[in-house]
């Protein structure tokens, strides 16, 4: 590990990353989607504060500096030359530009009127990567930031080509907004045992929330068609909406709201089953997450049970993980994100299918 300046770390995790890959003959160009996870040290500045009290404005540079600094990663592959796996040409594959730590190289560059922090390559790639951060309290130790990466092989990404599908580009999608009804009731087929959020410190009584305040969103990026994608996929609070607000809301319509964003978004890159959905959420303190991960198990019910339209009896995996804030990259909303999924999608046979198909064709992709 490097020393516990989270920006260090961050670089240094993007740079281990496109290692690993050199070595299997990758690079960061066929990432498909990531998580980057910052100890919410960082982001919130105390661990043990009030999430309302805290200053969005500081949370805000937190996660665009991290933004930017993954931005470049991806573009300059970590500061690996592909082929150099041992780092046996310097300056290029040097961390912070060969300077001896990031400090000097910011100063450096600052004589020469260039902002590291703000560096912008003219010849990144238009289809960025989806990239969800997150802040969590508990890390491992001495590290302050990680990134998990979802990757192609360089094989499958040459012979299959990527691309990018946002739902706020799309004629029919754009923004997804959330109504009052909840639509699981009578296609659960058991008793979740759990009757809605409510908390008596928020005044009592059901809570429904201000469901018209809250839109989703969602970004894919597939190999081929039909053959493998992440979908991300956040509902946002579209006006500045309190901080105890967020806990009042119906959750089933909005989890309902946000995969049928995702799937709709799905389509453009082929007809694909999930396998996992992962959902963040927004904590707090004295919050286990039963609220949430009762409604997705109910939502997920009603839609792949035997008993949902698609009738397949094929639920997806399910998986709940409490953080302390979030950031969505790219996204075109402005407002406090406090939900979000990863759904994971692919199907192995096909993919290999096509890659039969496509391999050592110059035209495989219009095949």
């Amino acid at each position: 590990l490097v020393d516990n300046c989270w920006k260090k770390q961050l670089l240094q995790s993007w740079k281990n990353a496109a290692s690993v890959l050199d070595a299997l003959e990758g690079s960061l160009e066929d990432v498909i989607g990531g998580v980057v996870y910052i100890g919410s040290s960082i982001v919130l500045q105390n661990d043990n504060a009030d999430p309302k009290l805290q200053s969005m404005g500081d949370q805000e540079r937190v996660w665009q500096s991290s933004e930017r600094i993954c931005r470049h990663s991806t573009d300059t592959n970590g500061g690996i030359v592909p082929g150099d796996v041992d780092e046996s040409t310097t300056g290029k594959t040097e961390l912070y530009g060969g300077f001896e730590d990031f400090e000097t190289y910011k100063e450096v560059m600052a004589s020469q009127n260039i902002d590291v922090e703000n560096i912008k390559d003219e010849n990144r790639c238009t289809e960025r990567v989806p990239l969800l951060m997150v802040a969590i309290p508990e890390m491992p130790v001495g590290a302050v930031s990680e990134v998990e990466l979802v990757c192609a092989t360089s094989r499958a990404s040459k012979c299959l080509g990527l691309g990018s599908f946002c739902s706020w580009e799309m004629p029919g999608i754009g923004h997804d907004e959330c109504s009052g009804h909840d639509r699981t009731a009578g296609d659960i087929n058991w008793d979740t045992g759990y009757d809605g959020l409510h908390d008596a410190s928020l005044g009592g009584g059901p809570k429904m929330g201000p469901l018209q305040d809250i839109e989703i969103e969602s970004i894919v990026r597939s190999i081929g068609r039909g053959c493998a994608a992440t979908v991300f996929t956040s509902a946002y609070c579209s006006s500045n909406i309190a901080f105890e607000g967020l806990w009042a809301i119906n959750a089933r319509e909005v989890l309902w709201s946000m995969i049928d964003s995702a799937m709709s978004t799905l389509k453009h890159s082929g007809a694909i089953d999930p396998l996992h959905i992962r959902l963040f959420y927004l904590c707090k303190a004295g919050d286990d997450g039963s609220g949430f991960r009762n409604a997705l198990s109910a939502v997920v019910s009603s839609k792949w049970g035997p008993r949902s339209a698609l009738g397949k009896n094929n639920a997806p995996a399910t998986s709940v993980v409490p953080v302390k804030s979030m950031y969505m990259s790219p996204s075109s909303s402005s407002g406090t994100h406090f939900l979000a999924m990863q759904i994971m999608v692919a199907d192995l046979v096909h993919m290999e299918t096509e890659m039969w198909v496509h391999r050592d064709r110059t035209n495989g992709n219009n095949i």
